[in-house]
């Protein structure tokens, strides 16, 4: 759960990377990008402090603890997959790409 805070903390570049790497051009919507890092980042840290608490709640109380850093976890990663997601689908270099693309 802590990996990856420089990757969202400069999140244009990882894109622009990826555009860069896949042959679909160069990722311009930065601004987008830079708040949905920040906010991937803020909602990661939150949960961390969450399980930490809740996990050390429920051990205090004498009860299974493991599922709540996994729960946590599950939670992040659906809201970095939705977040990325978000700015990658809004970047009109991708929309470019996709519109000059062969019909199959």
């Amino acid at each position: 759960m802590v990996s990856g805070f420089a990757s969202f903390s400069d999140l244009p570049a990882t894109l622009r990377t990826l555009y860069i790497d896949q042959g679909i051009g160069e990722y311009t919507n930065t601004q987008l990008a830079l708040s949905v890092g920040a906010v991937v980042n803020a909602s990661r840290i939150v949960l961390l402090v969450i399980a930490i608490w809740l996990s050390s709640s429920r051990l205090r109380a004498g009860k299974l603890a493991w599922p709540v850093p996994l729960i946590a976890g599950a939670v992040s990663l659906l809201i970095v997959i939705a977040s990325v997601l978000v700015a990658i689908v809004a970047d009109p270099a991708l929309a470019a790409y996709v519109a000059q693309l062969p019909a199959s």
